[in-house]
């Protein structure tokens, strides 16, 4: 309950000023479709609710939330735009396969993180920029332009100032360093990609990164940029998957400690 002043008058007619009491704000309903499409994502990611066992009605989803039908509607409806759900008249809603999940949509991303499927969703993020990076160095030597090539610069030095005293901010230039390479190859399919990878990369930058050293990756950034810059396509392409075999290494580490220490969820 909130406080405000208000101005009056007393018996004898002078202006008196005395407190209004109003009640608390009530839980407004984007709140309600935030929290509700946000626990209904960690029951699915949690194996809870499955592609095997029933969903919820929208009645019994109704009660046990103590929400309208409407907003439950509306968060199956936005749970099934990242490919989780399916509803269909007169059948109900189901789990969908978790191959048709959106896994590169950030809210997605963030349902599974610190889960055993986030580390298999890594592996495979890493499979596939082991087939798309080194080609798309290879043609950004052959295509990028002179403003292109600075972008990358630019972005290897924001890295390279960062490491080991800012993290967070070299991660940051690292993460813009791959994804100028996509745009660069000139590329449709490669700068739509380079759309959608940035927050799956910043994740998986930071992990692989507890393992390989600042100078290391230093070294490993400057070789791609030089091989970009003195238009070496066939370097350009070497480099980098040599430089992403040795994230994918350390990536495995990671996930070699986890399995010590977490049981298997579901994926």
């Amino acid at each position: 309950m909130s406080c405000s002043w208000s101005q009056g008058f007393d018996s004898k007619g002078k202006t008196v000023t005395h407190p209004t009491m109003s009640a608390p704000p009530t839980l407004t309903k984007p709140r309600v479709h935030k929290e509700l499409v946000d626990r209904l994502a960690r029951r699915i990611v949690g194996g809870e609710f499955t592609p095997h066992r029933d969903f919820p009605t929208e009645q019994m989803l109704c009660q046990e939330y103590g929400v309208s039908r409407s907003a439950v509607r509306e968060a199956i409806r936005v749970l099934a735009t990242r490919g989780m759900l399916e509803s269909r008249p007169r059948v109900g809603t189901r789990v969908l396969d978790q191959e048709q999940w959106n896994f590169l949509d950030p809210h997605v991303l963030e349902w599974i993180d610190q889960t055993t499927g986030w580390y298999r969703f890594i592996d495979d993020l890493m499979d596939v920029r082991l087939v798309v990076e080194p080609m798309a160095a290879e043609l950004a030597a052959r295509r990028a332009t002179a403003a292109e090539v600075a972008m990358i610069e630019a972005a290897f030095l924001r890295m390279a100032h960062n490491l080991g005293a800012a993290p967070e901010e070299a991660t940051r230039g690292d993460v813009a360093f791959h994804i100028a390479i996509l745009r660069a190859s000139h590329n449709v399919i490669y700068a739509q990609l380079a759309n959608s990878f940035e927050v799956a990369l910043t994740k998986q930058i930071l992990l692989a990164n507890n393992y390989n050293s600042h100078k290391q990756s230093t070294q490993e950034h400057l070789a791609v940029l030089d091989a970009i810059r003195l238009r070496q396509p066939d370097e350009a392409r070497r480099l980098m998957t040599q430089m992403l075999l040795v994230g994918q290494r350390n990536l495995k580490r990671v996930r070699g400690e986890q399995a010590r220490d977490e049981s298997p969820v579901a994926y």
